[in-house]
């Protein structure tokens, strides 16, 4: 750009960010320059031309050409302010936008920080790689001690499993109840097709006998109790 352009663009600038008209903007940015009401070279210049007599006017289709740039520059010099930065005052708006987005929280949420003593007061014996993954997989202490306390001596595969499967303790518990014998894994196979507690109960009012793999047999054919 040239050093005009720059400065246009400086003048646009400061039009956008305090709402002046070109003509203040342009006056606050070099306030040594005359204003359009001072005189200027041209206008001194204007009687030595009239003294001069009329000159060759030439093609008026000509004159209506070499007029139109002049046109088209003092238009474009008038511009507005910019209606992507408000009244104004676009400044204090980016910064507010800037500060909103920094209080704003990134990326998932993290979970509680998890205690190595926590998991050793559940069950002193865990080694560091079970520490690892149980800490991994978001599994608490909490959650761990409520695993064990409804199935007694519960593996921690296990634990895991029924982890990733979204199978809480309350349900373990619940089963447990039903059938302390049923395997776990029957239990994991009957959440995993929908097959209730309340369901197999109901199962088993009609067959005083039946075990949890063939309730999950009737369940997955469609049959209720």
């Amino acid at each position: 750009m040239t050093e005009d352009a720059d400065f246009k663009q400086l003048v646009r600038e400061r039009m956008a960010r305090t709402g002046e008209n070109y003509t203040q903007a342009r006056a606050a940015l070099r306030p040594d320059e005359p204003s359009p009401t001072q005189p200027t070279a041209t206008q001194h210049v204007a009687p030595q031309l009239a003294a001069a007599g009329p000159r060759d006017q030439g093609d008026p289709g000509e004159a209506t050409e070499m007029s139109e740039p002049t046109a088209r520059v003092e238009t474009d010099e008038r511009v507005e302010p910019d209606p992507r930065f408000g009244s104004g005052d676009w400044a204090g708006a980016g910064i507010e936008d800037v500060t909103d987005e920094q209080a704003e929280p990134s990326g998932p949420e993290q979970p509680a920080s998890l205690s190595v003593a926590a998991y050793l007061d559940v069950e002193p014996t865990l080694s560091i790689d079970d520490l690892i993954m149980l800490g991994s997989l978001g599994i608490s202490p909490a959650a761990f001690a409520d695993a064990r306390a409804a199935w007694p001596g519960i593996t921690l595969d296990d634990v895991a499993g029924l982890h990733s499967m979204g199978i809480s303790a309350e349900v373990i518990r619940d089963w447990h109840t039903i059938d302390p014998s049923a395997p776990l894994e029957e239990i994991m196979g009957a959440v995993s097709v929908g097959l209730t507690p309340a369901l197999f109960r109901s199962y088993r009012e009609r067959f005083a006998d039946l075990t949890i793999d063939r309730a999950i047999a009737l369940h997955s054919i469609g049959l209720t109790g």
